[in-house]
């Protein structure tokens, strides 16, 4: 009751008002439209991992296996609906932007503060990141410096402990944001350290702790996944594709703000043009006037210095997701660490009226284009799915037609335990394939790649593994998309690899039953020839 009383007063009400806002922006459209490929990786994952797979042994996933456990244990206490995890994903974004705001007004101590969870509402609102693992490992990531901060205002341990444990938590999401928070939370100590000079006994302790409290979390994790899956599984899935051969297949070139200039097209599509470039590099730009701050100023407060060099740190760690693929998505952790240091810089630089207008322009400019497509969606004509697990969900007419027929044609001629397979017209050159139509139809995947990838389902040897699977497990019916999503990318996700193993074989072997604008559903010849 004192808790509610501290946090629910006369006081507060313009902040519990503005988040309320904020969680009503974050409901509008939650249950609109569905990704087949990454939010359909996460949820059909954790359906296989609740009927008992292991991740990297029953299935591949360059994805550490926290957000499969997790809405493997959401669909178990909520039911296997879409709707469940859209529900979770909401609560993960919103305690998100508290944690974001709580952070940003220990550093300033400002109301202005409420800038940084606006711009995470609205961007992570934007790129829909609904059941990935990325939404949760920027909650966990953000928790992690949230506990470090006050470690450093306090000097209380428990809160170091704290921060090495959602560090660890982090890790068992997203591998890669895990690594950068707790390299960032350690280099931070050491930065400290090295201020002090000389190191004390008092401050080791407190380093080893903090890197107990995150191993406590990452070693028995990471053990047990070696002991089920194997150790070459785990690190051929883990380390070796996604650091390897991820980056050849997707990378991304740099956004070019000034193509808008260079580039032909209509004036919406340079102002994206525009838009894009900015919103890339304004992280960059905040970081760099951050560093120019606090070298010259020297009579800034020591911790508060420390905070802020520590969120530099960890922005540009956050780096490394976009400076591969350079996509909205990716640029998000980024650019939500630099949300923080944009208030810093407000209450730091704003006394100028002229420098206040500056930033109300920039931030209005930032948010125009998920204001935008938030409005856009909202008036789109929509129907429901009448589909047992997309209740609740919204999608325009003709994918909901499609998609009913394609789930009428299984339900009466497809048991419900018969392993099936989901694929493109072709398999030389993959961009992405429909996993989510796994999940929709709740029927198993015949094979261990359910997602399929370029350079991995282009290669020889998961193309025969591919084929033994489906003669193994006796997959009779096929579904291949017809609807290519050809890759244009400057990258090798747009050149056949020239092998062609298992289309070959799905040509031989399988005939056309059932067809639909984007999809083709094939049954196995044998299997037809007994029916007749």
């Amino acid at each position: 009751m004192n808790l509610i009383k501290r946090y629910i007063n006369k006081n507060n009400l313009p902040m519990i008002i503005i988040f309320s806002c904020l969680f009503i922006y974050l409901v509008s459209g939650f249950n609109y439209d569905y990704k087949i490929y990454d939010e359909g990786i996460a949820v059909y994952g954790a359906s296989r991992v609740a009927e008992g797979d292991i991740p990297y042994c029953d299935f591949w996933s360059i994805y550490p296996p926290g957000q499969y456990y997790l809405l493997s244990l959401v669909f178990n206490i909520l039911g296997f609906e879409l709707i469940a995890e859209r529900i979770i994903s909401v609560l993960i974004f919103f305690i998100s932007a508290i944690i974001l705001f709580r952070i940003s007004f220990e550093l300033t101590d400002s109301l202005i503060s409420i800038i940084s969870p606006i711009i995470y509402v609205f961007f992570i609102s934007y790129s829909t990141m609904y059941g990935t693992a990325m939404g949760t490992s920027i909650l966990l990531a953000v928790t992690s410096f949230y506990f470090l901060h006050r470690w450093l205002f306090s000097g209380l341990l428990k809160f170091l402990i704290l921060s090495g444990i959602f560090a660890g938590l982090t890790s068992i999401f997203r591998l890669d944001i895990g690594t950068y928070a707790i390299f960032s939370n350690l280099l931070v100590q050491i930065i400290d350290k090295t201020q002090n000079r000389s190191a004390t006994k008092s401050q080791i302790k407190q380093f080893l702790v903090h890197i107990a409290s995150f191993s406590l979390i990452f070693i028995p994790v990471y053990l047990t996944i070696v002991l089920l899956s194997g150790f070459n599984n785990t690190y051929e899935q883990l380390i070796v594709f996604p650091s390897k051969i991820f980056p050849d297949y997707r990378s991304l070139p740099f956004p070019n703000p000034i193509g808008v200039f260079l580039e032909n097209g209509s004036i919406s599509f340079r102002l994206n043009l525009l838009w894009s470039g900015i919103v890339f590099y304004f992280p960059l730009l905040i970081y760099l006037l951050t560093i120019i701050i606090n070298f010259k100023n020297k009579n800034q407060n020591n911790v508060k210095k420390l905070t802020t060099i520590h969120i530099v740190i960890a922005g540009l760690l956050f780096y490394f997701q976009a400076s591969i693929r350079s996509d909205i998505e990716h640029l998000l952790p980024t650019l939500f660490i630099s949300s923080i240091l944009f208030v810093y810089l407000i209450n730091k630089l704003g006394k100028n009226k002229w420098i206040k207008v500056s930033y109300v322009i920039l931030t209005l400019f930032l948010l125009s284009v998920p204001i935008y497509k938030k409005f856009e969606q909202n008036t789109k004509k929509l129907v429901l799915l009448n589909i047992p697990r997309m209740n609740g969900i919204l999608v325009d007419q003709g994918r909901a037609f499609e998609l009913n027929a394609i789930y009428n044609f299984f339900k009466e001629n497809v048991r419900y335990n018969e392993n099936i397979f989901i694929g493109n017209l072709r398999h030389d050159i993959v961009y992405i394939n429909d996993v989510m139509m796994y999940f929709v139809l709740n029927r198993p995947s015949g094979t261990k790649y359910h997602e399929l990838s370029p350079g991995q389902v282009t290669t020889e040897n998961v193309q025969l593994e591919i084929i033994s699977d489906l003669q193994k497990n006796k997959v009779k019916h096929i579904i291949l998309r017809k609807e290519e999503i050809q890759s244009s990318e400057k990258n090798l996700s747009s050149i056949s690899s020239g092998i062609t193993l298992l289309d070959d074989y799905l040509d031989i072997n399988y005939k056309e039953v059932f067809s639909t604008t984007n999809y083709t559903v094939k049954k196995l010849i044998e299997e037809q020839v007994k029916s007749e």
